[in-house]
């Protein structure tokens, strides 16, 4: 091959071959672009052997020699005799968009996930041109810091990316990785703080009490809130299902001040605290539950004189039923009858009636 084939061939490799495509180069093709771009190959410079440098080696020459040229470019966004500040601002939008959609820049300090992470890998990183990697950084820090970017890249200003690219901090590319990889790690823990956050703040919203039934009756479960200026017309909400005796009812909560009434009877879905009095076995703040098992057992009786009312409803009932039917008629039965009429049934309202299970204006009302 001739010199001036070979010199085309260089060129040629040079100018199909960005940064990110570098590595996948035999090093013959590596050494031809060196050869273009008159890199030194020698593993050392300044010794007399005539070992060539290693792939990695050659790369990163490559790569640093390409950021040289750049900074030489009179058109280039970081030449100072690009004095043409519209296109400059033009292409260095052109640049923040390219890195925007590469690294997929729309994440925010909570929600920098495990796939945004990986893209900020060493390998990728370290074949980025030198302008890039101080808009990369910019960014990271944006996030970092939770400015308003959301990936937006007109809210980015020029001056933002030479103050770093111009740095003497950032003078060789190995502070820029050192910076990129902090800012990433700084991310991802605050990305994990929030979730961690929000997960101890969901487990709190949603707490739990276990509602044991250790009375022999099969309870209804009512929650309510308590209304401070009338607490009887309090609102209260049946859940759905009942708790036969000896078993555990499962109930999430949020709020401290829910209150759990557990009845005998189910008295609709929605209905007032008054209408629950004549069956309520318990009334309990969700916060009286144990909690080591978060559990709340249940074991009171019905109140003796509820029982004793609905026993006295439900016989007068019968009786009056008997009546209906024709019982006076018969002499057998004349001394209960007489005995009934002397029996006087304390005042009692249609609920009462409702809640002892007899027919009432309630009956059959949805």
């Amino acid at each position: 091959m001739s010199e001036i084939a070979y010199n085309q061939s260089c060129r040629l490799l040079a100018i199909s071959n960005n940064n990110t495509r570098l590595y996948r180069l035999k090093k013959d093709d590596l050494l031809k672009i060196c050869n273009h771009y008159g890199v030194e190959i020698r593993k050392n410079p300044n010794g007399p052997s005539r070992t060539t440098a290693t792939k990695n080696v050659l790369e990163s020459r490559i790569i640093e020699h390409r950021d040289k040229m750049y900074e030489q470019d009179p058109e280039s966004v970081v030449s100072p005799y690009n004095t043409d500040s519209e296109s400059r601002r033009i292409e260095m939008l052109r640049l923040i968009r390219e890195v925007i959609s590469e690294y997929s820049f729309c994440f925010t300090n909570q929600s920098f996930l495990g796939c945004y992470a990986a893209k900020f890998n060493t390998q990728r990183i370290r074949r980025e041109s030198k302008i890039n990697l101080a808009i990369i950084l910019v960014l990271l820090n944006r996030v970092d810091n939770d400015n308003d970017f959301r990936g937006h890249p007109a809210r980015v200003a020029n001056t933002e990316i030479f103050d770093i690219y111009f740095s003497d901090d950032f003078e060789h590319r190995n502070a820029y990785y050192e910076e990129i990889k902090l800012k990433v790690t700084s991310i991802l823990n605050k990305t994990q703080n929030y979730n961690e956050e929000q997960r101890r703040r969901l487990d709190e919203q949603n707490k739990n009490i276990q509602l044991k039934n250790d009375t022999g009756k099969t309870l209804f479960i009512y929650w309510y809130y308590k209304r401070q200026d009338n607490p009887q017309f309090s609102e209260c909400k049946l859940l759905r299902g009942s708790v036969l005796p000896g078993k555990t009812y499962g109930i999430n909560y949020s709020n401290d001040d829910t209150r759990i009434i557990t009845t005998t009877r189910e008295c609709g879905y929605n209905t007032y605290y008054m209408d629950l009095n004549h069956n309520m076995v318990s009334d309990n703040l969700v916060t009286e539950k144990d909690p080591t098992t978060n559990l709340l057992v249940i074991n009171g009786e019905i109140p003796k004189m509820h029982q004793w009312m609905e026993a006295a409803l439900k016989c007068d009932y019968l009786l009056k039923e008997l009546k209906r039917l024709g019982i006076e008629k018969y002499d057998n039965f004349e001394a209960i009858i007489d005995m009934h009429q002397d029996i006087v049934i304390p005042q009692h309202s249609e609920r009462d009636k409702d809640c002892a299970g007899i027919p009432s204006v309630f009956t059959n009302v949805t």
